[in-house]
């Protein structure tokens, strides 16, 4: 009798996890593959996936006892006590409190002044001088053409200079106890006229700001050539020239201005200033009237103040070259010319 081999009947394979129907259920479940015993009695689908809760349980891994948790307090306080005092013992940079009493009212220096225009900017109306008094003296006595008034305006810098108070007549008062006391070729009299500085125009300001030129002393530590007062003179001396202004009071004050730079050592300034001024000299037929030029006299203080301006620059012209051995700029004085009146009777 052949006995028929038997097949080996392998034993079920738990599975670890819990069919979901099982486990709603609250049953015991055999977790056997491919379905435990209590779903194929009861023809269920065995379902082995887990929720996402028990699988995010199982990701996470076991939950800390309370011990670990004490400890991790501990450690934790522990390391912001430390924190703590490391930052105590760390000097802390203070910023300085200002107070009242130290606080500098002015600790900036001030704004610098607007520049200047320069002198070869143009001007806002072009200056209408006629030619012809320099290339053809008879064709201007001729045309009888006349010198128009220079149409310059009075720089802002100037303005602000001589509009400050009773600036114009403490100048010229200090002036004339002064320099003119040594240099006399200003006339007093037209000065106490007392015209403005917009009703006399821009050269009458002009020489009021060369009188405040040689009346005021330069500060200390200021180099003489970079004067505010001296700066602001030449610059308006060369605004002057390019609007055409040709007058008496224009020359004194180029005048002063030279004084200025011969009495402080602004060279060649000084050199070439006094220069100019024996051209000017010429333009306006010193020491009288002469070379026609439209240049009339009006009065005796006028001829007088005519003639002591030329005599001024001829002492510069001379004193000025004492020490170079230079040629002279003015001419020696012929026989005919007539020295300067007396003071006294100038002045009254």
């Amino acid at each position: 009798m052949c006995e028929l081999p038997q097949a080996k009947v392998s034993a079920p394979i738990p599975a670890s996890p819990v069919p979901s129907l099982t486990r709603l259920f609250r049953r015991k479940c055999d977790k056997i593959l491919p379905t435990c015993s209590l779903c194929a009695r009861m023809s269920r689908l065995c379902d082995y996936t887990t929720t996402d809760s028990t699988s995010q349980q199982q990701q996470q891994g076991p939950q800390p006892s309370s011990e670990e948790l004490a400890t991790l307090q501990a450690r934790l306080s522990e390391l912001e006590e430390r924190l703590n005092n490391a930052s105590q013992s760390q000097p802390q940079r203070q910023l300085p409190q200002p107070s009242i009493t130290n606080i500098d009212i002015d600790p900036l220096p001030p704004l610098p002044p607007k520049p200047p225009s320069p002198f070869w900017s143009p001007l806002t109306t072009p200056s209408k001088f006629p030619t012809s008094l320099f290339l053809d003296l008879d064709a201007f006595n001729w045309s009888t053409t006349p010198i128009p008034a220079p149409n310059v305006p009075i720089p802002g810098e100037v303005l602000d200079i001589l509009s400050r108070g009773t600036t114009v007549q403490d100048t010229a008062t200090e002036f004339f106890q002064g320099t003119h006391a040594w240099f006399p070729f200003i006339s007093k009299k037209r000065m106490e006229l007392g015209l403005s500085l917009w009703e006399a125009g821009p050269e009458l300001a002009f020489l009021f700001l060369a009188m405040k030129l040689v009346n005021t002393p330069v500060n200390e530590g200021v180099e003489p050539g970079q004067n505010p007062l001296y700066v602001a003179a030449k610059r308006f001396w060369g605004l002057l020239e390019q609007g055409g202004s040709v007058s008496l009071q224009f020359l004194q004050g180029m005048v002063l201005v030279a004084v200025y730079e011969l009495g402080q050592g602004v060279y060649p300034a000084a050199w070439v200033s006094v220069g100019v001024l024996g051209r000017w000299v010429e333009v306006l037929g010193l020491p009288g009237f002469r070379g026609g030029g439209g240049f009339w006299g009006t009065t005796w203080t006028e001829s007088e103040e005519r003639r002591r301006v030329w005599w001024a620059v001829y002492i510069l012209d001379r004193f000025i070259c004492l020490g170079n051995k230079k040629r002279f700029c003015m001419p020696e004085p012929d026989d005919s010319l007539i020295l300067p009146v007396d003071d006294k009777a100038w002045v009254t």
